[in-house]
């Protein structure tokens, strides 16, 4: 069931949500096909009002549903099947952002040819069209999904792991410059100025415990903090069904005690968010995905960052894409520790599970000198002068 959505502290009908572009006036109303409607209202109990007519309407039309034949008719039969023997995907941000979506876009865009016909002849060519990070992303749902309709008998034309079968793009390489600690600084200076104290207390967290973004924003009070500690179960570890559980003692932490110090006092004036990373917020409205009005997503912490990040001047040359974003400083973080004697602890706190990862996040920060231990070919091996 979905959460209760409010704007202004009033809550919303259901499929009724403010104008994304936040225009005075303005609403959408979110039909079964997936389709939005504009509309406009003066109050929020005009727009409730439309809202209502609206799901009576909506209550009276038959739902269209894909024939038998079709791919998106078996693409929901294998989600549904999916989500019955693993129940946990359900709450799996992979599964519900990336993996189902896939499933949906794939059966999207084959849904003209019938399930029984198709073949890697009719994928190849949408396939070779994905980025070569794409085609990672989505191959292995895709492979089970083939694997469910040839369980299923309703295709003769693929065989087992037919993605395995068809090239792939090599994958481009992630080419974000590193940031130096004197760049950190300069943009933990400007959040103030910014309007954005909340970064503040971001960079502070990612330095210290290296934790992910997505970590950072799932913090909260009652369940991750005691008097003397910081506990987090690394979600991605979990997912990858390797939950690691860290810790950090505030006795042996005391600038990290601080900030979670400065969080709570900064969450108290944001009407009590119980997340550590909380901002204020002009108007109260609540998506489904959010649990308190002042609670930070993991996308608009991002843009945050880099609202501070570009503010200063940093790195203005550089094309967006290549400016060094909030994970940056995870990698800045370890390589702060990379002249520590006991390295697999640093691992550990990463949530690593090789010692390379490690290695890489903390390399690029500064170039190595080696000199050469060859002599100089003689004039008569080089053949000449120059």
């Amino acid at each position: 069931m979905a959460k209760q959505r409010f704007f202004e502290g009033i809550p919303l009908v259901s499929n009724l949500y403010a104008d994304s572009r936040k225009r005075p006036g303005c609403w959408r109303y979110r039909w079964q096909d997936g389709s939005t409607q504009s509309f406009k209202a003066k109050t929020v109990q005009e727009a409730n009002a439309f809202a209502i007519e609206a799901n009576q309407v909506r209550e009276q039309r038959p739902q269209e549903e894909a024939p038998e034949n079709a791919l998106p008719y078996w693409a929901e039969k294998y989600i549904a099947h999916r989500e019955s023997i693993d129940p946990k995907l359900t709450v799996k941000s992979s599964w519900r952002g990336r993996n189902r979506a896939a499933i949906r876009q794939f059966a999207k865009q084959f849904a003209g040819t019938p399930v029984f016909q198709l073949s890697l002849k009719h994928i190849r060519p949408w396939w070779d069209s994905l980025t070569g990070n794409a085609q990672r992303n989505k191959k292995p749902e895709l492979n089970r999904f083939c694997n469910h309709l040839i369980a299923e008998e309703v295709t003769t034309n693929l065989q087992p792991h037919p993605f395995n079968i068809l090239m792939m793009r090599s994958a481009e390489p992630k080419t974000r410059v590193r940031m130096s600690l004197d760049d950190y600084w300069t943009i933990y200076q400007a959040a103030p100025a910014a309007g954005l104290k909340y970064i503040q207390d971001a960079m502070a967290l990612a330095l210290l415990t290296f934790m992910r973004r997505g970590d950072l924003c799932a913090l909260k009070f009652d369940e991750h903090t005691t008097p003397d500690s910081l506990f987090k179960l690394i979600s991605k570890a979990n997912a990858q069904g390797k939950p690691k559980r860290l810790t950090w003692k505030f006795e042996h932490w005391p600038e990290l005690h601080r900030v979670i110090a400065r969080c709570s006092g900064r969450a108290s004036a944001n009407h009590n968010c119980p997340f550590l990373l909380s901002r204020p917020v002009d108007r109260r409205i609540m998506g489904d995905v959010k649990a308190h009005f002042n609670q930070v997503l993991p996308n608009q912490l991002s843009n945050d960052f880099a609202t501070v990040r570009d503010s200063t001047g940093l790195y203005v040359g550089l094309d967006a894409s290549v400016r060094p974003g909030l994970h940056e400083i995870r990698a800045l973080g370890s390589h702060l520790y990379s002249s520590a004697p006991n390295q697999t602890a640093v691992m550990q706190a990463m949530a690593h599970s090789e010692i390379e990862m490690t290695r890489h996040y903390q390399s690029g920060h500064r170039v190595e000198d080696i000199e050469i231990g060859i002599e100089e070919l003689s004039q008569e091996l080089l053949g000449g002068e120059f």
